[in-house]
């Protein structure tokens, strides 16, 4: 302490309490200058002193006292020891510093870096591989792709997806290139994209109503014009209209004031029968549009033919041939309309040109109508797949009529016994009623038709169904069969349905097995049947009931005609669901079909036989999509465009449910989300301007219409862009998250299922249903 406060100034003294004489100081100073060694260059003597008392003070807390300091032997071969291992620690550490552990090696614990360099060891055999990896690396970085390969080697990328990430790279350095070198790449901005399409679709549908305001004002401007020229008219037609007695009849009046009342009035609408009586001669349209002219016979059509400058025809030559007009009362029992009676259509139709109306909007479920598309249509027509609701009753259903058990054996002979079982039809028509009951108290806001071969089972129909309503206690249930709602219920034979649409048909066969005659078989034994099947399958907006006491092997080799070829596939479809024949890979759980029962000769307590879709698993016959829609050919490739194939993929790391390619129609959905919450909804379209968009050269078509009929079909409808889901996917990801959220949430506050609608009590009886439209039979329907 004396040496240190001789070496030290003041401060330090005064700190510690020494007192020294200044000669004091410098004897200790000139012994402190002696005990240095020789040669050795101290510039701080009282610095090395405290460090040396430092040492000291540890050595004896290390010791505890017992031995004296001294320096090790060979310190300075440890020095060199110790300067290579720090060399060599810090050429490892730089090219360990990517990896998971990191490069600092100086901090890390001694048994950890033992345990690392173990494993290093382990791996000697990439030391032979680095001399060949390492000038390709080198060569990698001269030509500018180091940083993708520390991109690769700090992702862990696995050699199977260099190959992959390579092609990003290269296609996206192109597209970055295109979009540097055309501002019209450059510029994509799909936020401002959506805002024009969605501009666009607000203008264009103004500019639709415009028009109608644009054509009424003129047509207001040329009848003002037309009463300033023709005084002497305006005053008749104001003397017929203020009620006089001796009126002149409408043919009569047009005769007498034709500028003033055609003016006023440029658009007709009558029956081709009474144009004769309504119109003078000499008097014309500039357009003549004859509607649903396959069921107008050229003699009919005269008088309006002969007052058009320009003729439109619309219909269709596979609907329902033109039926025989008589103003009296037919039999229940009449035959269906000849097959070889020629409509206008078909009279004039090979000499004008010929504008196809392709497009569907009729079914909300593709599988109402795909099979007449398929059979009757050649594919041709363009169907839109409607969103799934789980839950629901499926829009094609096959219901079978169970054949009833034989009574036990007794002293009757088998004759006897045959003879006391129900009639199988009687079952039948039960049946029907009893679908037509649950219809009422489950979809009352749904209209219906029920539609059968012959006029006889349609009549028996009507009277089972009367005697139940009879009984019915709940008024709700019987207004469904008002005659004066908007859609009555519709019971009529399978030839009287055209011009007719309904939300769900229920179409009775009322065949029992075995040998068939025309009578039997109605409609179907004539040429028209084939027609009149087309109709049926068209005419069902959302449910198509199929109900028969015959299978398609009872049908087989014992119909002849098309028609009831036809009859025995349709019974196949409606088994099936709607589905697809042909295995296709399940992607879906489907909903099963309603039946009435077990098929006939069935243990209805063991539940085996039973026809019904196979359940969820089953590799059987279920389609892509949610509904159990499937592509038109399996063996086609699911999606054609890569870069939406890839952000499928995406959107199921997100744990949804996606489907490619959703539909039976020309035109499919690119990919449909399922509701996460209830799997077989599907609930989100997505749509990307792919080539599928490419292919619709409409605008309106594209940006409108085709939006607009998916959302009505309750999709949440979700566009995107290539260009974007190929840089940045994740921002689209997200966009249909959003909308898998939105549908959930408006499925859960609007409801899963409709409910009911319940009228105020109403007397319940016979009511107006018995005219059943079956009191029109006698009438063509013109």
């Amino acid at each position: 302490m004396n040496y240190l406060g001789a070496t030290g100034d003041a401060d330090y003294r005064r700190e510690r309490g020494l007192r020294q004489a200044w000669w004091t100081r410098i004897s200790l100073r000139r012994q402190l200058k002696e005990l240095v060694r020789a040669g050795a260059d101290v510039p701080d003597l009282h610095a090395a002193l405290a460090a040396a008392a430092t040492q000291r003070e540890e050595w004896a807390q290390l010791s505890g006292g017992a031995s004296t300091p001294r320096v090790p032997e060979r310190l300075d071969h440890a020095r060199r020891i110790w300067s290579g291992l720090d060399c060599e620690l810090l050429w490892l550490a730089e090219r360990l510093a990517t990896t998971a552990e990191g490069g600092d090696l100086h901090e890390t614990l001694v048994p950890a870096l033992r345990a690392r360099f173990a494993r290093l060891g382990g791996r000697a055999d990439r030391i032979a591989v680095l001399p060949a990896v390492v000038p390709l690396l080198d060569e990698l970085g001269a030509m500018g792709l180091g940083p993708l390969a520390q991109d690769l080697a700090a992702r862990r990328v696995s050699t199977e997806s260099v190959a992959a990430e390579l092609y990003f790279v290269w296609w996206r350095s192109i597209l970055d290139e295109i979009a540097r070198e055309d501002p019209r790449v450059g510029q994509h901005d799909a936020a401002a994209l959506r805002q024009d399409a969605a501009e666009y679709a607000t203008l264009d549908a103004a500019w639709m109503r415009t028009n109608a305001e644009i054509a009424a004002a003129r047509h207001a401007a040329a009848a003002r014009s037309v009463a300033r020229e023709h005084p002497d008219q305006v005053r008749l037609v104001q003397a017929e209209a203020a009620g006089r007695p001796d009126h002149l009849s409408v043919d009569r009046l047009v005769g007498r004031a034709a500028d003033v009342v055609l003016a006023a009035a440029p658009c007709w609408l009558t029956s081709p029968l009474l144009v004769a009586s309504v119109l003078p001669p000499g008097e014309h349209f500039d357009v003549v549009v004859v509607e649903d002219a396959g069921r107008l016979e050229p003699a009919h059509a005269v008088a309006a033919l002969s007052r058009a400058r320009q003729l439109v025809l619309v219909g269709d030559t596979r609907s329902l041939p033109p039926s025989p007009f008589t103003t009296s009362v037919g039999r229940v029992d009449a035959a269906p309309a000849r097959s070889d009676r020629r409509s206008i259509l078909d009279v004039l139709g090979p000499y004008l040109e010929k504008l196809p109306l392709t497009g569907h909007y009729r079914s909300r479920d593709e599988r109402v109508v795909v099979f007449a598309n398929r059979h009757f249509y050649a594919g041709a027509l363009r169907t839109l797949p409607g969103a799934s609701t789980a839950g629901g009753a499926d829009p094609v259903r096959l219901v079978t009529v169970p054949e009833p058990s034989a009574p036990e054996a007794t002293l009757a002979s088998i004759v006897d016994q045959v003879a006391l079982l129900p009639d199988l039809v009687d079952t039948e028509v039960d049946t029907v009623v009893d679908l037509a009951i649950e219809h009422a108290r489950t979809r009352p806001q749904e209209s219906l038709a029920i539609a059968a071969l012959t006029p006889q089972h349609a009549e028996r129909v009507i009277e089972r169904l009367r005697a139940r309503l009879d009984q019915e206690r709940d008024p709700a249930v019987v207004d469904v069969f008002d005659d004066d709602a908007e859609e009555a219920c519709l019971i009529v034979p399978l030839d009287r349905l055209h011009g007719q649409t309904r939300d769900a048909l229920i179409l009775t066969l009322g065949i029992e097995p075995g040998p068939a005659d025309a009578q039997r078989l109605g409609v179907l034994a004539h040429g028209i049947g084939e027609r009149a099947l087309a109709t049926a399958l068209t005419m069902a907006r959302r449910h198509f009931t199929l109900v028969t006491a015959v299978t398609p092997a009872d049908l087989e080799g014992r119909l002849r005609s098309r028609a009831a070829t036809l009859l025995g596939e349709l019974i196949a479809y409606c088994e099936r669901g709607g589905r697809e024949a042909r295995p296709t890979p399940q992607t879906a759980s489907e909903p099963r079909t309603g039946h009435a029962g077990p098929t006939r000769g069935e243990d209805s307590s063991k539940g085996k036989g039973q026809r019904h879709p196979p359940a969820a698993g089953a590799n059987e016959d279920v389609g892509p999509g949610a509904c159990g829609i499937a592509s038109p050919d399996p063996g086609v490739a699911a999606l054609d465009d890569p870069v939406l194939a890839e952000f499928a993929v995406r959107l199921r790391k997100e744990g949804l449910v996606v489907h490619e390619r959703y539909g039976l129609g020309q035109s499919p959905i690119d990919l449909v989300v399922e509701d996460p919450h209830m799997p077989g909804r599907a609930v989100v379209a997505v749509e990307s301007d792919g080539s599928r968009d490419g292919r619709l050269t409409d605008t309106r078509e594209r940006e409108r219409l085709r939006p607009e009929r998916l959302v009505d079909l309750g999709w949440e409808y979700v566009r995107v862009y290539s260009a974007d889901i190929f840089a940045d996917p994740a921002r689209d990801v997200g966009r249909v998250l959003d909308a898998v959220r939105a549908a959930d949430a408006r499925s859960s506050w609007s409801g899963r299922d409709r409910p009911m609608r319940v009228t105020p009590g109403r007397a319940h009886g016979s009511g107006a249903l018995w005219t059943s439209r079956l009191g029109q039979r006698g009438s063509s329907g013109t």
